[in-house]
């Protein structure tokens, strides 16, 4: 088939408009790589300066509560007020034993017993002695005062005779010399005078008998005494067959059986039962010669145990050592007495704890880590990271403890403190960068 040309379409040349699709795709393709060269080179830059800085860890500077306080620099050890070694105090074979190993026992309550046989029948005749003794010393009593009674009515009697009977001879030898009375007459008057006095020192020594008896009833009493004593003794040895608990307590040992004879060489060197009070515990520490002058009695305490970590109890010192103790040259230190002052359940003699001092607390104060600040003479200063650097700030502080720092003046709440004061070549004006931050109380 022949071409028809009228079937064809033919462009004019434009030479022009391909040299300018071609400058463009140029000046596309030069400001990408522009553009990607100035990334390239602003990162290498950044990274560059980047891994020139130090990473630290800081911490925002807060408000809240300090509580300034000491730390025993030992581990403490609780005791009890009230600890002791129970046993019998006389000879004998145990007849019973009531207590065993963690019981709670009351006051006066029977824990053992011995064969009491013999020592009751000692305070029955005891007893007996000190009743016929009673009764013999009123039965004294009793005659001595019928003697008294009997004795001064028949001496009264006797000296008014005699001296009526004086009287009579008087006026016979007044009426015989007159020649009025006979000599019979004053013979008879004689002989009544003479027999009337005789009857008066008859019954003034009777009134001797009121003496003797009362020395019977003296004699007597002494025999009450003795007796009441020996009863009292017997008494003794019998109670002392039965062991009491002291005082409120738990049996924390027991070394006695039914049918065990004790002896005094027993007991002097295996107590029977073991007895603490618990409701007197306290802890024993030993605290840094520093703190020697701020601590005193009445101060509130805070007691961790390790049978029970995470958890403090209150306590409040309740005795300081009136000296310095000198056993460890390099850590003198005082001994200090912190009793609970709330329920220690589950806590016994024994137990290890840390004891925590509690001297002043504060409300709402700026507060810093204290391993974050730097001491050079009585100057304190702490490093910020500010803008990308280290600076060194002069801080003024208050009260402190082992977690924490009030700050006074130097630094404004939210600033960042840097805690990582290990890592090398950190200083003032160090190129720094937050690695991490420190959560803290």
């Amino acid at each position: 088939m022949p071409h028809d040309d009228s079937d064809s379409l033919t462009l004019p040349s434009r030479p022009h408009l391909a040299a300018t699709v071609r400058t463009k795709a140029t000046v596309r393709v030069l400001g990408w790589g522009g553009l990607i060269a100035v990334v390239l080179i602003a990162g290498t830059f950044f990274l560059t300066r980047e891994r020139g800085r130090l990473s630290v860890e800081v911490v925002a500077v807060r408000r809240g509560a300090i509580v300034s306080t000491a730390t025993s620099i030992a581990t403490g050890t609780i005791e009890s007020e009230r600890e002791v070694q129970a046993a019998f105090q006389t000879a004998g074979v145990v007849a019973e034993v009531l207590a065993s190993e963690g019981d709670k026992v009351t006051r006066g309550q029977i824990l053992a017993r011995l064969d009491d046989r013999e020592a009751r029948a000692t305070y029955e005749v005891a007893r007996a002695n000190l009743a016929a003794a009673t009764a013999e010393h009123a039965r004294a009593v009793a005659s001595r005062r019928v003697r008294e009674t009997t004795s001064v009515t028949e001496q009264a009697a006797a000296e008014a005779e005699a001296g009526r009977a004086t009287a009579d001879l008087g006026r016979a030898k007044r009426l015989s010399e007159e020649g009025i009375a006979s000599r019979q007459d004053l013979d008879r008057a004689e002989a009544e005078s003479r027999a009337a006095e005789a009857g008066a020192e008859a019954a003034r020594a009777r009134g001797l008998d009121r003496e003797i008896a009362g020395l019977d009833v003296t004699a007597a009493a002494a025999r009450v005494d003795h007796a009441r004593a020996a009863l009292d003794a017997a008494r003794v040895t019998l109670d002392r067959c039965t062991l009491l608990a002291p005082f409120d307590a738990v049996v924390t040992a027991r070394h006695v059986q039914v049918g065990q004879t004790v002896a005094p060489v027993i007991l002097a060197t295996t107590p029977l039962f073991s007895l603490v009070d618990r409701s007197a515990l306290y802890v024993r520490a030993s605290f840094d010669e520093t703190d020697a002058g701020r601590l005193r009695q009445g101060l509130a305490a805070r007691l961790s145990l390790d049978a029970f970590p995470g958890h403090a109890l209150e306590g409040s010192v309740s005795e300081v050592a009136p000296v310095v103790s000198t056993a460890r040259l390099e850590s003198r230190s005082v001994s200090v007495k912190i009793r609970f002052t709330g329920d220690t359940p589950g806590i016994i003699p024994g137990m290890s704890a840390d004891a925590e001092v509690i001297f002043e607390t504060k409300e709402s104060v700026l507060l810093a880590p204290s391993d974050a600040l730097m001491e050079r003479g009585e100057q304190r200063s702490l490093y910020i990271a500010d803008g990308g650097y280290a600076r060194r700030i002069a801080v003024t502080t208050g009260l402190s403890n082992w977690d924490a720092t009030e700050i006074v003046s130097g630094v404004a709440e939210g600033d960042l403190v840097i805690v990582s004061l290990d890592v090398p070549g950190l200083r003032e004006d160090s190129a720094v960068r937050v690695a991490a931050t420190r959560s803290w109380p």
